[in-house]
């Protein structure tokens, strides 16, 4: 039997010899540069820690309002029992506190959307002059340090704004901070005069990533925030009626009888914080803040 023929292999053409000397070296630079080790970079340091600080601020407001769902469910269903609340009336529980009633059947007190909360910092700054207007006016009210304004002051007027509502999203207007977003900054979007050089805008390039993922943390923690408040209010508000009732030996027996599950929350919600109110030299930290 003959050989079997093979096609000769074609050679497929070298990029790189095709490119002119000048081509090669601007890849070589921006291979090089694509990635720059920021390990021990300090304002690398200080986005991730604003990132570490952020997302574990939107779990626990996640976990807040997965554990007020879960209350007032548990609360629900309880008080839907006629046999659970003849159970209380007879161990002298005929109340209740009227503001978690009305959060449970759904009232809203007009009232409550007519309370003004005061800013932190009700003077003004001048030094939010040096910023252009719509940034000083995001930021009217709150105090920073001087060397933030400088920091702010070498960015464009959009930048500045960026970086406004960045601050006031994570309620960080330290100079750590407002640097550490400079450094993100690329050049296009710095102060006129202000000179970059090469490896800084590497950097900022590198930089603008985290701030990019900080910022989508920054929009979760901005929808969770407005009911986060009320959820950790009405869980303190339960949590005490949930206390006077684990203390009943006649309702808790009933309720492992019966109810289990919602049994095994409330004591579990009971014991948390009272560990942690006696912990030494602790303040005290219900299980749900």
């Amino acid at each position: 039997m003959g050989r079997p023929v093979v096609a000769p292999k074609r050679s497929r053409p070298c990029m790189r010899k095709s490119m002119s000397p000048e081509a090669q070296a601007h890849r070589r630079d921006v291979t090089r540069n694509a990635s720059p080790d920021l390990s021990g970079d300090r304002h690398y340091a200080i986005l991730i820690a604003e990132r570490c600080r952020m997302r574990k601020h939107v779990n626990n407001m996640r976990a807040t309002e997965v554990q007020h769902k879960e209350f007032v469910d548990l609360l629900s269903t309880l008080l839907s029992d006629e046999a659970f609340v003849r159970v209380l009336g007879e161990q002298g529980f005929t109340t209740m506190p009227r503001m978690l009633m009305e959060h449970l059947s759904g009232i809203v007190d007009a009232k409550s959307d007519a309370v003004a909360y005061p800013c932190e910092n009700g003077g003004a700054d001048n030094r939010l002059n040096d910023l252009c207007a719509e940034a000083a006016n995001i930021l009217s009210g709150r105090e920073l340090p001087a060397m933030a304004i400088v920091a702010m002051r070498s960015m464009s007027s959009g930048r500045q704004i960026e970086v406004a509502h960045e601050m006031l999203a994570g309620h960080n207007y330290t100079a750590e901070f407002a640097r550490a977003l400079l450094a993100a900054t690329p050049e296009h979007m710095r102060a006129v005069g202000a000179r970059v050089y090469r490896a800084v805008e590497v950097r900022a390039i590198a930089l603008s990533s985290i701030e990019q993922s900080l910022r989508k943390l920054y929009v979760r923690a901005g929808m969770l925030e407005p009911g986060h408040t009320d959820n950790l209010f009405y869980l303190a508000l339960g949590g005490t009626v949930a206390r006077a009732w684990t203390a009943n030996g006649e309702i808790i027996t009933w309720l492992l009888a019966r109810y289990p599950r919602h049994a095994a929350f409330l004591e579990k919600l009971t014991v948390e914080a009272g560990r942690a109110a006696k912990a030494s030299r602790r303040a005290l930290k219900l299980s749900y803040t």
